[in-house]
């Protein structure tokens, strides 16, 4: 994952996080990451790590909610968004 090309932003993921997969159907973006993501990313806030994949990927007009998975599994370790999720779910 490349980050940001303007100078005036910052990286909030690991260069070397692994995106196993991306899939959107019926306007759901699923997302799924390798299983070193957390230990990628540890050095990291987690809500700004989970806002920005989230935010980036609503500003496509035909993704509506955007589920997260690591090696295939949706895990809830994530305790700092939940309410952002639950915002994200009951306004689709």
């Amino acid at each position: 994952i490349s980050g940001p090309d303007d100078d005036r932003y910052n990286r909030t993921l690991s260069p070397d996080t692994n995106l196993v997969s991306s899939v959107t159907s019926d306007g759901v973006c699923y997302v799924n990451f390798g299983e070193d993501f957390e230990t990628l990313n540890s050095g990291y806030n987690t809500a700004i790590v989970i806002y920005s994949i989230v935010n980036s990927l609503l500003e496509l007009n035909y993704i509506t909610m955007v589920r997260i998975s690591i090696n295939g599994n949706i895990r809830n370790k994530f305790p700092d968004c939940r309410a952002y999720w639950q915002r994200l779910n009951s306004s689709a």
